[in-house]
């Protein structure tokens, strides 16, 4: 179950299709949810607490990502879920999440790590609503290893590698009834968690904007235009500016069914390093679409679609396509099963780190979640993860086994 909400946290939300101004009332309805809400710990006054443990024990047959002489290992990781929140009047919500943990290694302890995980909304945010405009402050935070879990992230030494992220920003929006504006801008910093991926430490500013119009009660359609400004820290990759300009559209036709689609085109400019003349423009398209279905009461499945171009781990761009299926079933009482697919074709452009002869990779991922409740507030959840990655460079092939077991408690 915790994979299935993870593969559900990486779809964007349709927007509400009402005729009202949402801005007050969607906020106010945000306040009143936490308020009533009967998942706490500790509470005082309308302050709420929510502490969620757990505990998984998992076998991995490849935590080096290497294709030959692969190592296993087996691996604990105790984590604490926070979530802690307080009302600021009838509209503004001050909100603190947190996910860590650590990740020990039996037999390798180097790869042993404390963790926060940001899939799961690590971060501090405070809404604030002025009339129809509503303001969101956020500080959002990640610590972990990638590993498999990054498709780019692969050759010998590759199982270290992590990142620390802190993304620091706050984003706007302005309900006009039919017509809604967003504007929003963040400040990224990122940091290897092991010197040898130091090529990627970094701070890009973020900036984004979307118009949307209230075409009917279940569409809204507008356009949308994203920049990103990247400067490394180390001259291995080119510094970079990503600009992006499109249309989008929001399609909710009832309480169980939305689409998200979007396309464009990127304009990706790389700034070149000192004495560096492998810089160019690589500009092209991108297409996006994600989708969920709540077919029964017993069955939801989701699908996620694209086209796009991003900042590289060992080059200084990757051209990616990907395809995400996903689908839960609620089988019997308390048992629940859920399952996800994920395969990304990426090209490598640009500037390459040194000893890098990677140009292409196929990248494969399929996730089995089992999950029971024997007795009220405990879950167990059974899982299995595969990973294989195919690549022109042999050096950068390597197949993943994962399987493990995750006991976890929910007041």
């Amino acid at each position: 179950m915790v994979l299935w909400l993870i593969l559900l946290s990486n779809s964007t939300a349709a927007q509400e299709a009402i005729s009202s101004s949402l801005a007050g009332t969607a906020a106010a309805a945000a306040v009143q949810q936490q308020q009533q809400s009967p998942q706490y710990n500790y509470k005082y006054g309308d302050f709420r607490l929510l502490v969620i443990p757990s505990v998984s024990l998992e076998w991995n047959d490849n935590i080096s990502l290497t294709k030959v002489d692969p190592q296993s290992d087996y691996i604990v990781t105790p984590m604490i879920g926070i979530q802690a929140n307080y009302p600021i009047g009838k509209q503004n919500l001050l909100n603190l999440s947190v996910n860590f943990g650590y990740e020990k290694y039996f037999d390798h302890n180097q790869y042993s790590q404390f963790t926060i995980n940001g899939s799961s909304g690590s971060g501090l945010s405070f809404d604030l609503v002025v009339k129809d405009v509503r303001i969101n402050f956020h500080d959002r935070f990640q610590y972990a290893q990638l590993g498999a879990q990054q498709a780019a992230a692969a050759g010998p030494g590759t199982g270290t590698y992590g990142t620390f992220v802190n993304t620091v920003g706050l984003s706007s929006s302005w309900d006009m009834s039919r017509l809604t504006f967003t504007l929003g801008y963040d400040h990224q910093n990122t940091l290897a968690t092991s010197s040898s991926f130091n090529q990627v430490n970094g701070a890009s500013e973020l900036f984004n904007a979307q118009a949307g119009y209230l075409v009917d009660s279940a569409l809204t359609a507008g356009l949308q235009s994203t920049a990103s400004l990247m400067t490394y820290q180390e001259d291995v990759l080119n510094n970079n500016n990503i600009y992006t300009f499109g249309v989008y559209a929001d399609w909710k036709p009832g309480d169980f069914f939305t689409v998200h689609s979007g396309g464009g085109y990127t304009i990706y400019d790389p700034t070149s390093q000192p004495g560096d003349d492998q810089s160019q423009s690589l500009d092209t398209w991108y297409a996006n679409l994600k989708l969920t279905h709540q077919a029964t009461a017993h069955f939801t499945y989701t699908l996620g679609a694209g086209h796009e171009i991003t900042p590289g781990f060992q080059s200084d761009a990757i051209e990616d396509w990907y395809v995400r299926p996903g689908a839960s079933w609620n089988l019997i009482r308390n048992v629940s099963l859920a399952t996800s697919l994920s395969y990304e074709h990426g090209d490598t452009l640009g500037a390459q780190v040194a000893g890098n002869d990677e140009s292409r990779f196929d990248w494969y991922n399929g996730q089995v979640s089992l999950s029971y409740s024997p007795v009220k507030k405990v879950t167990m959840s059974l899982f299995y993860i595969l990973t294989i990655r195919n690549s022109n460079a042999s050096s950068d092939e390597y197949n993943q086994n994962l399987v493990g077991l995750q006991l976890s408690y929910t007041p």
